[in-house]
């Protein structure tokens, strides 16, 4: 998805994510925040900011889509209930360590 310019956009402009391509982080598409964030019209400058210290990884976790599922329904319903981004983190958690329990993952911290 942060192969080509091209896969880019449509990763901007039909997941509203920021790509993780540094050489796709000055696209046009990113003048302008995501819908999520529209009020927040720094939110591409600081994510381009933010991005030069993330530590890559290789992998996603075995239950990655549970993960990416809680992030859209808390975040979502943080920004529309105006509650802290802190508790959508939580949840994300939550979320991710009670199905690796189920999937029967050994689950510490």
């Amino acid at each position: 998805m942060n192969s080509s310019p091209e896969a880019s956009q449509l990763l901007i402009s039909q997941v509203s994510a920021f790509p993780a391509s540094i050489a796709n982080q000055s696209l046009d598409a990113l003048k302008t925040p995501p819908p999520f964030m529209s009020n927040q019209t720094d939110y591409n400058t600081l994510m381009a900011q933010i991005t030069k210290g993330v530590r890559t990884f290789q992998i996603w976790g075995p239950n990655a889509n549970v993960t990416f599922d809680s992030y859209s329904n808390a975040f979502a319903a943080a920004l529309q209930n105006k509650t802290p981004l802190s508790g959508a983190l939580d949840q994300m958690q939550q979320a991710t360590v009670n199905d690796m329990k189920t999937r029967g993952f050994d689950v510490t911290g």
